[in-house]
Parts: structure tokens; sequence; C-alpha cells
């Protein structure tokens, strides 16, 4: 899948921008504050119904702009074009492919596959368990078809366990139901979790001057309980607490080393190169999954990365196939002239193809 153009009108600081990408993988250029960023969310939002960034819905309008139009064409790996639009004026934000409003987001996900790594996204994932989580859960959504059904089932039970928990009713009706979800999930995850480790370790094996690290999938309980014997031994604390403390809902996904968890004690240039081979893991293994490699939108990578080390990762992730849209300051000739990249100039929220030399 290729996005082949991209419009931009009234979005946060972008008045108005066209771009052609007439290469697999393009380089935006430009100060801080230009709206680089800003381009790459417009592609992010047009193609999953949401930013990757912070802020309300209505911060995405820009200033003096009475409403934002989108519009994007792409190409499936079969020569078939199709073209999305997304608009929002006041408080509606309608997301049309083909002319036709889409009511339901995973078609949209699913017709155009992007993913996103950025200074917002990191933080997100070093911070928050539920970030980690939704790795697996966006892989399994693209590669396994029947596991967003068992995932729902596994949500509404948990819901109807913590309200029975809340109201000091018997939980027992829901006790089977929650551990025969809970394991589904888990076995989804717990084979997602080793495709995640085998493509890391892959990727990472080709990176020079990293320390090494393993990725671990952690199920959400103790490993040496089985998930019915958990919830009986914790029943009582759930009690106290209202609410389930433990299961696949507390899955997550960790970076250690030979002294622990990375977040102890990697620097931070170290945490986001691991994290980035993640990303690099995601986008392989839904390519492996359903042999579309998954648009990827690359916000500033060389932001607490040396020349060496940026370098590697940009073969990396060009190397791997796709189309792949970076975003930096500085004009990286050298990799711009091997990888090919298409070139754009970013200044003032306006943007102009630019002349490699």
């Amino acid at each position: 899948m290729v996005l082949n153009a991209l419009s931009v009108v009234g979005f946060r600081n972008i008045d108005s921008a066209d771009l052609l990408f007439s290469s697999d993988n393009s380089f935006l250029y430009g100060p801080n504050g230009a709206g680089k960023t800003s381009l790459l969310e417009a592609v992010f939002l047009l193609t999953n119904g949401k930013s990757f960034r912070g802020g309300g819905r209505q911060s995405l309008v820009g200033e003096g702009s009475s409403g934002v139009a989108l519009r994007g064409l792409v190409r499936d790996d079969k020569g078939i074009n199709s073209e999305l639009r997304a608009v929002r004026y006041g408080k509606d934000t309608k997301i049309l492919l083909n002319g036709t409003a889409l009511r339901n987001r995973s078609q949209l996900l699913r017709h155009v596959p992007v993913l996103a790594f950025s200074q917002e996204t990191l933080s997100r994932q070093i911070s928050s368990s539920g970030s980690r989580r939704n790795i697996l859960d966006w892989c399994l959504f693209h590669v396994e078809p029947g596991y967003h059904t068992v995932f729902e089932e596994y949500r509404s039970v948990l819901s109807h366990y913590n309200a029975a928990l809340r109201k000091g009713i018997d939980i027992g009706p829901w006790v089977e139901a929650l551990v025969g979800s809970g394991i589904a999930v888990h076995k989804f995850r717990m084979r997602i979790g080793q495709a995640l480790q085998d493509r890391f370790d892959s990727s990472q094996g080709k990176v020079v001057g990293l320390p090494a690290v393993a990725l671990e999938y952690k199920r959400g309980w103790p490993e040496e309980a089985t998930l019915p014997n958990h919830f009986a031994a914790r029943a009582k604390e759930h009690q106290r607490l209202g609410y389930c403390s433990s299961g696949p809902h507390r899955g997550d996904l960790r970076i250690r080393g030979s002294r622990g968890d990375a977040l102890n004690w990697a620097s931070r240039g170290q945490i986001k190169a691991y994290y980035y081979l993640l990303f690099i893991a995601m986008l392989d293994l839904v390519k492996s999954g359903i042999g579309i490699r998954p648009i990827a939108l690359i916000d500033d990578l060389w932001s607490e990365f040396d020349s060496g080390l940026s370098s590697q990762m940009v073969d990396i992730t060009v190397s791997n196939g796709g189309q792949s849209i970076f975003t930096g300051i500085e004009r990286r000739k050298s990799i711009i002239t091997r990888h090919r990249m298409g070139l754009f100039h970013v200044e003032q929220g306006s943007v102009a193809l630019a002349i490699q030399n």
C-alpha cells in the first residue's frame, strides 16, 4: 500500500499543502514548528480516524480556519487506486472512502495500515503498560481476524465481573467465563509476542553499538499459577479492591537486559533505539501476516541519536520495503541520496518539493 498524494487544508499550522509522493521513501525537512509533524499527523488521521498526538480534537483546526479538509490517494499492491477524505467542521469529523462515509473505524484501519513513531508515541509506550498492550493488540487486529471477537468478549465479561465486585454480589457466575475468555486472549498475545521477539532480535542483530536486550511478553498474572487458580486465590483481594487487579488486561511488553528492565539503566537514546526496533518488528510482522507492509511515519528520528545509529536505523527501515516518510530538522544528504528519497522542504506551514544537490 502506497500513499501517492496528500492534500491538507486548515490543519493545525498548515493552511494549504499538496504533496505528491513519487518515491517509496520521502524526507520532510525544516525547522522546529514548521509543520513537519502536522503533515505526518494528517496522514495518520486520514488513515486511522484519530491523531497520534495529544490535545483535543478542536486543536486540529488551524487558527482562522473554519474546518479541516484532508485528502489522500492510495494505491494497493494490485495497482487499484482509492481516495480517502477527512473533513471536520464544528464538532463533526467524517472519513470517506471513495466518496462513502465510513461508520466503522476498523474498515478504515484495515484498508490502509499505517504506523507512526514519534516523541509522543514513544513517551506513551515508555510510561504506560496500556500503550504497550496496544502494540500487541494492534498487531493482532491486522494479522488475526478472530482476535477482535475474543478480546471484546473478555472485556465485556471483565466489566460484568467488576460490576459484581463493586455491588458486593456473587461473582461466581462470571468467573468461568472470565477464565475462558482470558486464556483465549492470552494464547493470541503469547503467539504474537513470540513473533515480535523473533523480529526484534533479528533487527537488533543488525545494529552496532547497542547493549543486547530481550523483548519479553508479560501475561498479567504470575507465571507459576494457572489463571483459574490465580483468580481463586485473589478473589478476596478483588472483592476488597472492587475490581480485578490482575489477568490478561494487565499484560505487558518489557525490554530487559543483563541489568534488568532497560527503563532502569539505559540512556534515553538507547531506550528510543530499542522502541524503534520494536516499531520495525511491528511493521515486519504485519507485512508477513497480511502481505502488506504498513506505511511508516517516522518523526524526527535523529533526535537523541548520533549520525551512525540513525543511519543504521534508516537502513533497516528501508530494507524491509514498503513506504516510509521521515522528518528531520536538517537535510540528511547522504541518507536521502543513498535511498533515493523524495525531498520536501517545510517552513512556516508551507511545503515545497526540494531539489536534491
